[in-house]
Protein backbone atom coordinates (compact mmCIF):
# COMPACT_ATOMS: atom_id res chain seq x y z
CA UNK A 1 0.00 0.00 0.00
CA UNK A 2 1.26 3.48 -0.89
CA UNK A 3 2.07 5.62 2.11
CA UNK A 4 2.50 9.38 1.74
CA UNK A 5 5.77 10.71 3.09
CA UNK A 6 4.02 13.88 4.27
CA UNK A 7 0.59 13.73 5.87
CA UNK A 8 -0.11 17.40 5.14
CA UNK A 9 1.67 20.53 3.97
CA UNK A 10 2.27 23.55 6.19
CA UNK A 11 -0.41 26.18 5.68
CA UNK A 12 -2.95 23.75 4.22
CA UNK A 13 -5.53 21.84 6.20
CA UNK A 14 -8.72 19.85 5.89
CA UNK A 15 -11.84 21.33 7.47
CA UNK A 16 -14.46 19.19 9.17
CA UNK A 17 -17.60 19.28 11.28
CA UNK A 18 -18.82 22.50 12.91
CA UNK A 19 -16.13 24.64 11.29
CA UNK A 20 -17.06 23.36 7.83
CA UNK A 21 -20.76 24.00 8.49
CA UNK A 22 -20.02 27.48 9.78
CA UNK A 23 -18.00 28.36 6.68
CA UNK A 24 -20.75 27.03 4.43
CA UNK A 25 -23.38 29.05 6.29
CA UNK A 26 -21.35 32.28 6.20
CA UNK A 27 -20.63 31.96 2.47
CA UNK A 28 -24.29 31.21 1.71
CA UNK A 29 -25.63 34.04 3.89
CA UNK A 30 -23.30 36.58 2.33
CA UNK A 31 -24.18 35.31 -1.15
CA UNK A 32 -27.85 35.82 -0.30
CA UNK A 33 -27.07 39.39 0.79
CA UNK A 34 -25.27 40.18 -2.46
CA UNK A 35 -28.20 38.82 -4.46
CA UNK A 36 -30.66 40.92 -2.46
CA UNK A 37 -28.70 43.95 -3.69
CA UNK A 38 -28.96 42.73 -7.29
CA UNK A 39 -25.51 41.18 -7.75
CA UNK A 40 -24.83 38.21 -10.04
CA UNK A 41 -22.41 35.48 -9.07
CA UNK A 42 -19.33 34.72 -11.14
CA UNK A 43 -17.46 31.47 -10.52
CA UNK A 44 -13.79 32.15 -11.09
CA UNK A 45 -11.18 29.59 -12.04
CA UNK A 46 -8.52 28.82 -9.44
CA UNK A 47 -5.87 29.03 -12.18
CA UNK A 48 -4.81 32.30 -13.76
CA UNK A 49 -2.26 33.22 -16.40
CA UNK A 50 0.93 34.45 -14.83
CA UNK A 51 0.77 37.43 -17.21
CA UNK A 52 -2.32 38.70 -15.35
CA UNK A 53 -0.07 39.44 -12.38
CA UNK A 54 2.80 41.01 -14.28
CA UNK A 55 4.14 44.39 -13.20
CA UNK A 56 2.65 45.91 -16.35
CA UNK A 57 -0.81 44.98 -15.08
CA UNK A 58 -0.71 45.22 -11.29
CA UNK A 59 2.26 47.54 -10.76
CA UNK A 60 5.43 47.15 -8.77
CA UNK A 61 4.11 47.02 -5.22
CA UNK A 62 5.86 44.48 -2.98
CA UNK A 63 2.45 43.34 -1.76
CA UNK A 64 2.72 39.54 -1.35
CA UNK A 65 0.25 38.69 -4.12
CA UNK A 66 2.56 40.23 -6.71
CA UNK A 67 5.75 38.55 -5.49
CA UNK A 68 6.40 35.50 -7.66
CA UNK A 69 7.92 33.72 -4.66
CA UNK A 70 4.59 34.13 -2.89
CA UNK A 71 2.61 32.46 -5.66
CA UNK A 72 2.18 28.80 -6.49
CA UNK A 73 3.23 28.57 -10.12
CA UNK A 74 2.72 25.72 -12.53
CA UNK A 75 2.88 24.81 -16.20
CA UNK A 76 -0.34 23.99 -18.04
CA UNK A 77 0.60 21.39 -20.66
CA UNK A 78 -1.58 21.59 -23.77
CA UNK A 79 -1.51 18.46 -25.96
CA UNK A 80 -2.92 19.08 -29.44
CA UNK A 81 -4.31 15.61 -30.27
CA UNK A 82 -2.71 13.00 -28.05
CA UNK A 83 -0.18 12.67 -25.28
CA UNK A 84 2.32 11.49 -27.90
CA UNK A 85 2.50 15.07 -29.20
CA UNK A 86 4.95 17.51 -27.70
CA UNK A 87 2.97 19.79 -25.36
CA UNK A 88 2.79 23.55 -25.42
CA UNK A 89 3.62 24.92 -21.98
CA UNK A 90 1.65 27.85 -20.58
CA UNK A 91 2.84 29.49 -17.37
CA UNK A 92 0.10 29.84 -14.77
CA UNK A 93 -0.44 30.27 -11.05
CA UNK A 94 -3.03 29.46 -8.44
CA UNK A 95 -5.00 32.67 -7.92
CA UNK A 96 -3.81 34.77 -4.96
CA UNK A 97 -6.87 37.09 -5.01
CA UNK A 98 -10.13 37.58 -6.92
CA UNK A 99 -10.21 41.14 -8.29
CA UNK A 100 -7.61 40.54 -11.00
CA UNK A 101 -9.37 37.37 -12.18
CA UNK A 102 -12.76 39.12 -12.34
CA UNK A 103 -11.15 41.98 -14.28
CA UNK A 104 -9.45 39.56 -16.66
CA UNK A 105 -12.79 37.86 -17.30
CA UNK A 106 -14.44 41.15 -18.27
CA UNK A 107 -11.46 42.22 -20.39
CA UNK A 108 -11.77 38.92 -22.24
CA UNK A 109 -15.48 39.53 -22.80
CA UNK A 110 -14.66 42.93 -24.28
CA UNK A 111 -11.89 41.55 -26.49
CA UNK A 112 -13.77 38.55 -27.88
CA UNK A 113 -17.34 39.80 -28.34
CA UNK A 114 -18.15 41.72 -31.52
CA UNK A 115 -21.16 43.21 -29.77
CA UNK A 116 -20.77 43.59 -26.02
CA UNK A 117 -23.97 42.40 -24.36
CA UNK A 118 -22.93 43.14 -20.80
CA UNK A 119 -25.30 45.52 -19.04
CA UNK A 120 -23.36 48.29 -17.30
CA UNK A 121 -23.00 48.96 -14.50
CA UNK A 122 -22.20 45.29 -14.01
CA UNK A 123 -22.60 44.06 -10.43
CA UNK A 124 -20.91 40.76 -9.62
CA UNK A 125 -19.73 38.80 -6.59
CA UNK A 126 -17.58 35.73 -6.11
CA UNK A 127 -16.37 33.18 -3.58
CA UNK A 128 -13.03 31.84 -4.75
CA UNK A 129 -10.30 29.69 -3.24
CA UNK A 130 -7.00 31.59 -3.14
CA UNK A 131 -3.43 30.48 -2.57
CA UNK A 132 -0.35 32.33 -1.31
CA UNK A 133 3.01 30.80 -0.50
CA UNK A 134 3.42 32.55 2.84
CA UNK A 135 6.72 32.00 4.69
CA UNK A 136 6.39 29.32 7.36
CA UNK A 137 7.03 31.83 10.14
CA UNK A 138 4.02 33.92 9.02
CA UNK A 139 1.52 31.06 9.22
CA UNK A 140 -1.13 31.10 11.94
CA UNK A 141 -4.73 30.06 12.56
CA UNK A 142 -5.95 32.98 10.43
CA UNK A 143 -3.05 33.28 7.95
CA UNK A 144 -2.72 30.15 5.86
CA UNK A 145 -1.56 29.29 2.37
CA UNK A 146 -5.05 28.36 1.21
CA UNK A 147 -8.12 30.44 2.00
CA UNK A 148 -11.48 31.45 0.56
CA UNK A 149 -11.99 35.03 -0.54
CA UNK A 150 -15.41 36.65 -0.81
CA UNK A 151 -15.65 39.77 -2.93
CA UNK A 152 -17.84 41.97 -5.09
CA UNK A 153 -17.28 44.46 -7.89
CA UNK A 154 -19.32 47.24 -9.50
CA UNK A 155 -17.93 47.66 -13.01
CA UNK A 156 -18.59 50.25 -15.68
CA UNK A 157 -19.49 53.33 -13.65
CA UNK A 158 -17.59 56.21 -12.07
CA UNK A 159 -20.64 57.25 -10.03
CA UNK A 160 -19.47 57.74 -6.44
CA UNK A 161 -22.68 56.12 -5.22
CA UNK A 162 -21.09 52.82 -6.35
CA UNK A 163 -18.20 53.43 -3.92
CA UNK A 164 -20.71 54.09 -1.15
CA UNK A 165 -22.73 50.97 -1.98
CA UNK A 166 -19.58 48.84 -1.97
CA UNK A 167 -18.83 49.79 1.63
CA UNK A 168 -22.46 49.38 2.71
CA UNK A 169 -22.34 45.89 1.24
CA UNK A 170 -19.52 45.01 3.63
CA UNK A 171 -21.55 46.22 6.60
CA UNK A 172 -24.72 44.50 5.36
CA UNK A 173 -22.84 41.23 4.86
CA UNK A 174 -21.45 41.37 8.37
CA UNK A 175 -24.88 42.12 9.82
CA UNK A 176 -26.29 39.13 7.94
CA UNK A 177 -23.97 36.79 9.84
CA UNK A 178 -24.59 38.28 13.27
CA UNK A 179 -22.43 41.40 13.63
CA UNK A 180 -23.83 44.81 14.48
CA UNK A 181 -22.95 48.14 12.89
CA UNK A 182 -21.42 49.24 16.20
CA UNK A 183 -18.76 46.53 15.75
CA UNK A 184 -17.60 48.02 12.44
CA UNK A 185 -15.35 50.98 11.71
CA UNK A 186 -14.64 52.27 8.21
CA UNK A 187 -11.40 54.13 7.46
CA UNK A 188 -11.43 56.09 4.20
CA UNK A 189 -8.62 57.49 2.08
CA UNK A 190 -8.00 58.41 -1.55
CA UNK A 191 -4.92 57.46 -3.54
CA UNK A 192 -5.40 60.49 -5.81
CA UNK A 193 -4.23 62.78 -3.02
CA UNK A 194 -1.12 60.67 -2.42
CA UNK A 195 -0.36 60.48 -6.15
CA UNK A 196 -0.92 64.22 -6.57
CA UNK A 197 1.64 65.04 -3.88
CA UNK A 198 4.14 62.49 -5.22
CA UNK A 199 3.91 64.05 -8.67
CA UNK A 200 4.12 67.58 -7.30
CA UNK A 201 7.24 66.71 -5.29
CA UNK A 202 8.72 64.68 -8.18
CA UNK A 203 9.09 61.53 -6.10
CA UNK A 204 10.22 58.73 -8.46
CA UNK A 205 8.06 55.66 -9.03
CA UNK A 206 10.08 53.31 -6.82
CA UNK A 207 10.13 55.96 -4.13
CA UNK A 208 6.34 56.17 -4.17
CA UNK A 209 6.12 52.42 -3.58
CA UNK A 210 8.36 52.62 -0.52
CA UNK A 211 6.45 55.62 0.83
CA UNK A 212 3.11 53.95 0.19
CA UNK A 213 4.17 50.92 2.23
CA UNK A 214 5.01 53.20 5.16
CA UNK A 215 1.67 55.02 4.84
CA UNK A 216 -0.06 51.64 4.87
CA UNK A 217 1.78 50.66 8.06
CA UNK A 218 0.89 53.99 9.71
CA UNK A 219 -2.81 53.54 8.92
CA UNK A 220 -2.85 49.97 10.25
CA UNK A 221 -0.97 50.89 13.41
CA UNK A 222 -3.25 53.87 14.06
CA UNK A 223 -6.24 51.53 13.68
CA UNK A 224 -4.90 49.25 16.42
CA UNK A 225 -2.54 46.80 14.72
CA UNK A 226 0.59 47.04 16.91
CA UNK A 227 -0.07 50.64 17.89
CA UNK A 228 3.32 50.83 19.61
CA UNK A 229 5.04 51.00 16.23
CA UNK A 230 3.14 54.14 15.15
CA UNK A 231 5.84 56.62 16.21
CA UNK A 232 8.49 54.54 14.48
CA UNK A 233 6.49 54.42 11.22
CA UNK A 234 5.85 58.17 11.35
CA UNK A 235 9.59 58.69 11.79
CA UNK A 236 10.19 56.50 8.71
CA UNK A 237 7.82 58.65 6.68
CA UNK A 238 9.57 61.81 7.87
CA UNK A 239 12.95 60.38 6.90
CA UNK A 240 11.75 59.38 3.42
CA UNK A 241 10.12 62.75 2.74
CA UNK A 242 13.21 64.61 3.95
CA UNK A 243 15.21 63.10 1.09
CA UNK A 244 13.23 65.05 -1.51
CA UNK A 245 13.54 68.78 -2.09
CA UNK A 246 10.11 70.34 -1.64
CA UNK A 247 8.57 73.63 -0.64
CA UNK A 248 7.35 74.25 2.93
CA UNK A 249 3.81 74.23 1.54
CA UNK A 250 4.27 70.77 0.04
CA UNK A 251 5.76 69.42 3.25
CA UNK A 252 2.81 70.83 5.20
CA UNK A 253 0.47 69.01 2.83
CA UNK A 254 2.25 65.72 3.53
CA UNK A 255 2.08 66.41 7.28
CA UNK A 256 -1.66 67.06 6.97
CA UNK A 257 -2.11 63.65 5.34
CA UNK A 258 -0.21 61.96 8.16
CA UNK A 259 -1.83 63.94 10.99
CA UNK A 260 -4.54 61.45 11.92
CA UNK A 261 -8.23 60.72 11.51
CA UNK A 262 -11.02 63.24 10.95
CA UNK A 263 -14.76 63.16 10.32
CA UNK A 264 -14.57 65.40 7.26
CA UNK A 265 -12.29 67.83 5.43
CA UNK A 266 -13.50 71.43 5.34
CA UNK A 267 -13.36 73.88 2.44
CA UNK A 268 -10.21 75.61 3.66
CA UNK A 269 -8.39 72.28 4.00
CA UNK A 270 -9.69 71.21 0.59
CA UNK A 271 -8.23 74.34 -0.96
CA UNK A 272 -4.96 73.77 0.89
CA UNK A 273 -4.59 70.21 -0.45
CA UNK A 274 -5.67 71.25 -3.97
CA UNK A 275 -7.35 67.91 -4.67
CA UNK A 276 -11.01 68.90 -4.51
CA UNK A 277 -12.65 66.04 -6.43
CA UNK A 278 -11.08 63.38 -4.21
CA UNK A 279 -12.00 65.25 -1.04
CA UNK A 280 -15.59 65.84 -2.14
CA UNK A 281 -15.90 62.11 -2.77
CA UNK A 282 -14.48 61.29 0.67
CA UNK A 283 -16.78 63.76 2.43
CA UNK A 284 -19.79 62.36 0.55
CA UNK A 285 -18.98 58.72 1.37
CA UNK A 286 -18.12 59.39 5.03
CA UNK A 287 -21.18 61.58 5.53
CA UNK A 288 -23.63 59.09 4.01
CA UNK A 289 -22.14 56.17 5.94
CA UNK A 290 -22.47 57.99 9.26
CA UNK A 291 -26.09 58.89 8.43
CA UNK A 292 -26.69 55.15 8.05
CA UNK A 293 -25.08 54.52 11.47
CA UNK A 294 -22.01 52.93 9.89
CA UNK A 295 -19.08 54.56 11.75
CA UNK A 296 -16.69 56.10 9.23
CA UNK A 297 -13.65 58.36 9.46
CA UNK A 298 -11.19 59.83 6.97
CA UNK A 299 -7.53 58.90 7.34
CA UNK A 300 -5.42 60.09 4.41
CA UNK A 301 -2.72 57.58 5.37
CA UNK A 302 -5.09 54.88 4.07
CA UNK A 303 -3.72 54.40 0.55
CA UNK A 304 -3.82 50.58 0.07
CA UNK A 305 -0.52 49.29 -1.27
CA UNK A 306 -2.12 47.49 -4.22
CA UNK A 307 -0.91 49.43 -7.22
CA UNK A 308 -4.12 49.10 -9.23
CA UNK A 309 -6.17 51.49 -7.06
CA UNK A 310 -6.91 54.87 -8.65
CA UNK A 311 -9.36 56.69 -6.35
CA UNK A 312 -11.21 56.34 -3.07
CA UNK A 313 -10.00 53.40 -0.96
CA UNK A 314 -11.15 51.97 2.34
CA UNK A 315 -10.33 49.52 5.08
CA UNK A 316 -12.84 48.10 7.55
CA UNK A 317 -12.05 46.98 11.07
CA UNK A 318 -14.24 44.87 13.35
CA UNK A 319 -14.46 44.55 17.11
CA UNK A 320 -14.99 40.95 18.20
CA UNK A 321 -15.01 39.97 21.89
CA UNK A 322 -13.33 43.26 22.87
CA UNK A 323 -10.57 42.58 20.34
CA UNK A 324 -10.09 44.69 17.23
CA UNK A 325 -9.47 42.92 13.94
CA UNK A 326 -7.75 45.46 11.73
CA UNK A 327 -8.65 45.38 8.04
CA UNK A 328 -11.14 42.55 8.10
CA UNK A 329 -12.12 43.87 4.67
CA UNK A 330 -10.60 46.31 2.21
CA UNK A 331 -11.12 47.68 -1.26
CA UNK A 332 -11.49 50.74 -3.41
CA UNK A 333 -11.76 52.16 -6.90
CA UNK A 334 -9.64 50.84 -9.76
CA UNK A 335 -10.32 52.45 -13.13
CA UNK A 336 -7.36 51.18 -15.17
CA UNK A 337 -6.93 47.50 -14.27
CA UNK A 338 -9.45 46.10 -16.78
CA UNK A 339 -7.91 48.17 -19.57
CA UNK A 340 -4.46 46.78 -18.78
CA UNK A 341 -5.83 43.26 -19.14
CA UNK A 342 -7.55 44.04 -22.44
CA UNK A 343 -6.08 44.12 -25.94
CA UNK A 344 -8.06 47.28 -26.62
CA UNK A 345 -7.25 50.83 -25.58
CA UNK A 346 -10.05 51.25 -23.05
CA UNK A 347 -10.69 52.50 -19.55
CA UNK A 348 -13.41 50.78 -17.54
CA UNK A 349 -14.28 52.32 -14.18
CA UNK A 350 -14.72 49.85 -11.32
CA UNK A 351 -14.87 49.59 -7.55
CA UNK A 352 -14.94 46.58 -5.25
CA UNK A 353 -13.89 44.91 -2.03
CA UNK A 354 -12.90 41.52 -0.68
CA UNK A 355 -12.46 39.76 2.63
CA UNK A 356 -11.19 36.39 3.72
CA UNK A 357 -13.96 33.95 4.61
CA UNK A 358 -11.93 32.52 7.49
CA UNK A 359 -11.49 35.94 9.09
CA UNK A 360 -15.18 36.85 9.10
CA UNK A 361 -16.39 33.48 10.39
CA UNK A 362 -15.57 34.71 13.88
CA UNK A 363 -18.50 37.13 13.55
CA UNK A 364 -20.93 34.20 13.23
CA UNK A 365 -19.59 31.93 15.97
CA UNK A 366 -22.48 32.76 18.32
CA UNK A 367 -25.71 31.56 16.63
CA UNK A 368 -27.77 33.51 19.19
CA UNK A 369 -26.71 36.70 17.40
CA UNK A 370 -28.33 35.54 14.17
CA UNK A 371 -31.82 36.88 13.59
CA UNK A 372 -32.64 34.86 10.50
CA UNK A 373 -31.11 31.45 9.90
CA UNK A 374 -33.08 30.90 6.69
CA UNK A 375 -31.31 31.31 3.37
CA UNK A 376 -33.15 32.19 0.16
CA UNK A 377 -32.25 31.16 -3.38
CA UNK A 378 -33.57 32.73 -6.59
CA UNK A 379 -33.65 30.41 -9.59
CA UNK A 380 -35.48 32.60 -12.11
CA UNK A 381 -33.39 33.97 -14.97
CA UNK A 382 -33.67 37.64 -14.02
CA UNK A 383 -30.89 38.81 -11.72
CA UNK A 384 -32.97 41.48 -9.96
CA UNK A 385 -36.64 42.03 -9.17
CA UNK A 386 -36.61 45.82 -8.90
CA UNK A 387 -34.27 48.51 -10.21
CA UNK A 388 -34.63 51.58 -8.02
CA UNK A 389 -34.14 55.00 -9.58
CA UNK A 390 -34.44 58.32 -7.82
CA UNK A 391 -33.20 61.88 -7.60
CA UNK A 392 -33.36 61.97 -3.81
CA UNK A 393 -30.55 61.47 -1.34
CA UNK A 394 -28.52 58.27 -1.35
CA UNK A 395 -29.58 57.73 2.24
CA UNK A 396 -33.30 57.78 1.44
CA UNK A 397 -32.90 55.45 -1.55
CA UNK A 398 -30.91 52.95 0.48
CA UNK A 399 -33.41 52.94 3.35
CA UNK A 400 -36.32 52.47 0.93
CA UNK A 401 -34.51 49.61 -0.82
CA UNK A 402 -33.82 47.92 2.51
CA UNK A 403 -37.53 47.94 3.31
CA UNK A 404 -38.27 46.20 0.01
CA UNK A 405 -35.56 43.61 0.66
CA UNK A 406 -37.30 42.53 3.86
CA UNK A 407 -39.85 40.84 1.57
CA UNK A 408 -36.97 39.04 -0.19
CA UNK A 409 -37.10 41.35 -3.21
CA UNK A 410 -33.78 41.70 -5.01
CA UNK A 411 -33.41 45.47 -5.29
CA UNK A 412 -30.69 47.05 -7.42
CA UNK A 413 -30.18 50.79 -6.93
CA UNK A 414 -29.22 52.23 -10.32
CA UNK A 415 -25.69 53.64 -10.21
CA UNK A 416 -24.87 54.39 -13.84
CA UNK A 417 -22.76 57.28 -15.08
CA UNK A 418 -25.85 58.95 -16.56
CA UNK A 419 -28.55 58.91 -13.90
CA UNK A 420 -31.57 59.54 -16.11
CA UNK A 421 -34.88 57.74 -16.13
CA UNK A 422 -34.27 56.63 -19.73
CA UNK A 423 -30.92 55.05 -18.87
CA UNK A 424 -32.38 53.43 -15.76
CA UNK A 425 -35.33 52.04 -17.75
CA UNK A 426 -33.01 50.51 -20.35
CA UNK A 427 -30.84 49.03 -17.60
CA UNK A 428 -33.86 47.54 -15.80
CA UNK A 429 -35.23 46.02 -19.02
CA UNK A 430 -31.93 44.28 -19.73
CA UNK A 431 -31.94 42.87 -16.20
CA UNK A 432 -35.51 41.65 -16.54
CA UNK A 433 -36.51 43.81 -13.59
CA UNK A 434 -39.26 46.29 -12.77
CA UNK A 435 -38.19 49.94 -12.75
CA UNK A 436 -39.36 51.81 -9.67
CA UNK A 437 -38.92 55.59 -9.56
CA UNK A 438 -38.66 57.27 -6.16
CA UNK A 439 -38.84 60.96 -5.32
CA UNK A 440 -39.69 62.26 -8.78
Amino acid sequence: MFKSTKASFDGFRDIFGHEARLREFVAAKISETFQLWGYDKIELSMIESIDSFSERVVGGSPWPEWDQKCSFQLDICDYARSYDNAPIFNRALLVPEGTVSASRWLANQIDTKQELRINFPLKIYYVVNCFRNEPISNLSATKTRSFAQVGMEVIGTSNRYADLETIIMVADSMEAIGASKSQIKVRLGDIRIFNHLCEKCMIPYRGTIVLKEVFDAIAESRAGNDIKRLDNELAKADKILSVYAMSPNSRSQWDFCLAGIRQSINCEEMSFLNCSEAIRDLNFIAGELNKLDIPAVIDLAVVRSHEYYTGAVFEIDAIVNDRIIVEIAGGGRYNKLIGRLSNKNIEVSAVGFAFGLERICCLAENPQNLVNLEIYFWLNKSSADIVLYGQGSANSLINFAQQLRKDHKRVDIYAGNHVTVQEAASYAAKRGAQLMCVGG
